[in-house]
């Protein structure tokens, strides 16, 4: 028989690459539900950033990159930026995962929220100094407010529907990030 931390470790994985399948096969759709104009949260980056800080042991940085890089190639977005971000973000929310777990929620969503500040304002100057084309700031701007807006409803999804629950205090004394 296997490990079943290995075999634990293994269902998440597999759980999260077909919430990730979902959540991109929903985007592409041409079904748009939204007539007020915002723009759609990104709710993949979301998900990686909810399962990273609770379960950070079960998310690899090697799966973060190939979800983020193929959501790139499928949303028409220059290839490998926003992935590259998304892993360098996902990163620094995993170093910080066991204190995030302490600390009430408010201030997970604020450490979010500047990551992905960070993020975006990367991803902004990078396009800026290449000379790509991009959207309006004001555009940029609206993405990142629905995006952060709609996290808690992420982690209440992750938390309540898959299962996603941080470790309690023995477990994760015993080893966070397996």
């Amino acid at each position: 028989m296997g490990d079943p931390s290995a075999l634990r470790r293994t269902g998440f994985r597999a759980l999260f690459l077909g919430v990730a399948a979902i959540v991109v096969f929903f985007r592409i759709l041409p079904v748009h539900v939204a007539r007020d104009g915002l723009p759609a949260p990104d709710l993949l980056l979301l998900l990686i950033f909810a399962w990273v800080l609770r379960r950070p042991g079960d998310l690899p940085v090697w799966l973060v990159g190939a979800v983020a890089l193929f959501a790139d190639a499928v949303y028409m977005r220059p290839l490998g930026l926003w992935a590259l971000l998304a892993v360098i973000g996902a990163e620094a929310l995993r170093r910080r995962s066991r204190l995030t777990a302490e600390q009430p929620f408010p201030v997970e969503w604020m450490r979010v929220a500047g990551v992905l500040l960070a993020m975006t304002v990367a991803r902004t100057l990078i396009l800026a100094v290449t000379l790509v084309p991009q959207p309006p700031l004001g555009a940029v701007a609206l993405e990142y407010a629905v995006t952060v807006a709609a996290y808690p409803l992420v982690v209440l999804g992750c938390t309540l529907c898959l299962g996603v629950r941080a470790p309690d205090a023995a477990h994760r004394d015993a080893g966070w990030r397996s």
